[in-house]
C-alpha cells in the first residue's frame, strides 16, 4: 500500500506492519466507495429520469439527501463507535450501505431512490470515522501521514473515476449498476473485516448522549441543507434564512450540551489542543477550494470546451495520478519540513495554480498548454497537502479520541464543501460562460491562501513536553501545566 516499514519505528512501537497494512487495505475499501458515490450518480441522471419518469428537482435530492445525511451523522457515528466499538460500527455501516446500495438499484420511483440515498450516506458515516479509528492504532505516529495520504488520495481518485465508472457502466449495463456494483464490494469487505479487525472502544464512554446527538444531527443537516438549497432559495429568501438561523440555534444548543454531560458527542477540550483547531480551521478552507476546483475543472472540460462526461473524467485522471505519486513519494521526503510550511506550501500552490486558470479561461480549447500542467502542479500540491493536513490533525491524539477527531475533521470537510460548491454555483448562475468560471477560480485562490494563513499563524506542532502534560480524563483532555 506505500507504507514505508522502518524496523525502528514499527519495532519500538510494538507494532506488525504487515497486519497494519492489511487492516489499511481492507478500510481503505470504505474510503473509495463513499467517495465514489458522491460523483458517480451525476452522468446517470438523464437515464433516471427517463426510467422511473421523477422530477427533475426531486432528482437531484439523490445528491443533496446524500450530502446532507453525511454531514450530519459524522459526529454522532464518531461517538456511536467509541462507546459501542469501532469494529461493531464499521461493520453495521458496511451493512447499511450495502443494503441501501441494493435498494437504490431495486427503486421504482424517484422517492424511494433518495430515500435509499439518506440511508446509504448514514452508512457511509458510520464507516468513516470508525475507519480511521481501527487503522491509526496499527502504525507508529512517524506513519500516519501515510495513512491519512493513502485514503486522501482514494478519496480523490473515486471521486475523478465517479463520472467514468458512472458513464460506463450506465452504458453498457444500466443505471442501476453503479448502485448495485458496491454490493460485493461491501460483502467482501465485512466478511474479511470480521476476521482481521480487532475490537476497541473508549472505557470512559457509557453510552452516547442521545440528545446532544439530536442537536448535532439538527444543526449539521440544517446548516447544510442551507448551503445546498442556497441557489435554489437565494441568500435573503425567508425561508433560508429560517434554516440559518435554526442550524445556529441548535448549534448553541450542542455546544452547552457538550459542556453540560460528562460523555459528550464531540468533546470540545480537543479544540483547546492547537493543532486541532488549526488544522480543522484550515480544512474547512481547504475543502472550500478543492471541491470548487474540481468541480469547475470539470466543468469547464465539459461546458467551455464540449467533452463529454466520460472524457472529461478521463482527461482530468492527471490531478489525482500526481496526488497518488506526491502522497507516496513526495510527502515521507517532506517529513523533515514543519507541517505547518509543507500545508502552507502546496495550498498556495493551489491558489497560485487557480489564478493561473482565471488568467488564461478562454473559449478557444488550450488542454495540452495550460490546462494539463496546472491539473498535473494541482495534483501534486494536493497530494502533499491532503495527507499532512490529515495527519497533523488526527495523528497526535490518544487513540481513544481517533474517531471523534476523525468525525470532527470530516465532518468540517464536508461543511466547507458543501459551502464552496454552492459559492460557485452562484458565480457560475449569476455569470454564465467563461466569465463564472473566472469568478470561481478567484474565489478558490482566496480559500485557498486563507487556509495557507491559518495554518502559518496559529498551527503549532505538539512537543514532547505537550504531548505529556495532556492526559485523556473523563469527558476530556485537560492540560496541565509542563513542570521541570
Amino acid at each position: 500500500m506505500g507504507v514505508e516499514s522502518g524496523e525502528a519505528d514499527w519495532a519500538e512501537a510494538g507494532l506488525d506492519p504487515r497486519r497494519a497494512r492489511l487492516v489499511l487495505a481492507l478500510t481503505s475499501v470504505g474510503f473509495f466507495i463513499t467517495a465514489l458515490d458522491f460523483t458517480i450518480v451525476n452522468v446517470a441522471f438523464r437515464e433516471i429520469q427517463t426510467e422511473l419518469a421523477g422530477d427533475a428537482h426531486l432528482l437531484s435530492w439523490t445528491l443533496s439527501g446524500y450530502a446532507i445525511a453525511f454531514a450530519a451523522g459524522l459526529l454522532t457515528a464518531g461517538r456511536m463507535a467509541d462507546a459501542y466499538g469501532r469494529k461493531r460500527t464499521f461493520l453495521v455501516g458496511n451493512v447499511v450501505f450495502g443494503l441501501a446500495s441494493l435498494a437504490c438499484g431495486l427503486s421504482t420511483s424517484v422517492t424511494m431512490l433518495v430515500g435509499a440515498r439518506v440511508v446509504q450516506a448514514i452508512g457511509a458515516a458510520l464507516m468513516v470515522p470508525t475507519a480511521t479509528a481501527l487503522v491509526l492504532p496499527e502504525f507508529p505516529v512517524a506513519r500516519r501521514a501515510h495513512v491519512f495520504g493513502i485514503a486522501a488520495v482514494l478519496g480523490s481518485i473515486a471521486a475523478a473515476l465517479g463520472p467514468v465508472l458512472g458513464g460506463v457502466l450506465t452504458t453498457q449495463w444500466g443505471w442501476r449498476w453503479i448502485f448495485l456494483i458496491n454490493l460485493p464490494i461491501n460483502a467482501a469487505t465485512v466478511l474479511g473485516g470480521a476476521r482481521l479487525l480487532h475490537e476497541s472502544r473508549d472505557p470512559t464512554t457509557r453510552r452516547p448522549d442521545f440528545l446532544g446527538a439530536a442537536l448535532a444531527i439538527g444543526s449539521v443537516g440544517l446548516l447544510t441543507l442551507a448551503i445546498v438549497q442556497l441557489n435554489e432559495w437565494g441568500w435573503r429568501s425567508a425561508l433560508e434564512l429560517v434554516v440559518v438561523v435554526s442550524a445556529l440555534v441548535l448549534g448553541v444548543a450542542f455546544v452547552l450540551r457538550c459542556r453540560a454531560t460528562p460523555d459528550p458527542v464531540l468533546d470540545l477540550s480537543l479544540l483547546r489542543l492547537r493543532f486541532v483547531s488549526s488544522t480543522n480551521a484550515s480544512a474547512v478552507l481547504w475543502a472550500m477550494g478543492f471541491y470548487s476546483m474540481y468541480f469547475s475543472n470539470v466543468g469547464w472540460l465539459q461546458e467551455i470546451w464540449g467533452y463529454s462526461a466520460q472524457r472529461s473524467g478521463l482527461l482530468y485522471l492527471p490531478s489525482p495520478i500526481a496526488a497518488t505519486f506526491a502522497s507516496i513519494v513526495l510527502v515521507p521526503r517532506l517529513r523533515p519540513l514543519r507541517v505547518e510550511r509543507t500545508v502552507a506550501a502546496g495550498t498556495a500552490t493551489v491558489a497560485v495554480c487557480a489564478v493561473a486558470f482565471a488568467s488564461a479561461a478562454g473559449v478557444e480549447n488550450t488542454y495540452v498548454a495550460t490546462f494539463f500542467p496546472l491539473v498535473l502542479v494541482t495534483g501534486l500540491a494536493i497530494g502533499c497537502v491532503i495527507p499532512t493536513l490529515s495527519s497533523a490533525t488526527n495523528a497526535y491524539l490518544p487513540a481513544n479520541r481517533f474517531a471523534m477527531g476523525s468525525a470532527l475533521y470530516t465532518t468540517g470537510r464536508q461543511v466547507g464543501a458543501a459551502l464552496g460548491l454552492a459559492i460557485v454555483g452562484t458565480l457560475q448562475a449569476r455569470s454564465p460562460g467563461v466569465d463564472g468560471y473566472r469568478q470561481s477560480y478567484w474565489f478558490v485562490a482566496g480559500a485557498m491562501s486563507i487556509a495557507a494563513l491559518i495554518m502559518l499563524t496559529s498551527y503549532r506542532e505538539p512537543t514532547a513536553r505537550d504531548l505529556a502534560a495532556s492526559e485523556i480524563r473523563r469527558g476530556g483532555i485537560t492540560e496541565r501545566p509542563a513542570t521541570g
